[in-house]
């Protein structure tokens, strides 16, 4: 972000960037399982890797 907005800038992370704060901030995401990488049974653990699309 500072790249972007640079080190002097007033740009704050923990500002939702919503007109009304009381309302509801709606965030849709999709995940998609692309590969089993590895699947450690007597941990059960399994290694993904997965796609993942934000809204």
């Amino acid at each position: 972000m500072n790249s972007l907005f640079g080190r002097e800038s007033q740009y704050n992370a923990l500002i939702t960037p919503v007109l009304n704060e009381s309302g509801p901030l709606y965030v849709y995401f999709g995940l998609a399982l692309t590969q089993i990488i590895n699947v450690y049974e007597k941990e059960q653990i399994v290694k993904v890797n997965v796609w993942l699309q934000l809204r």
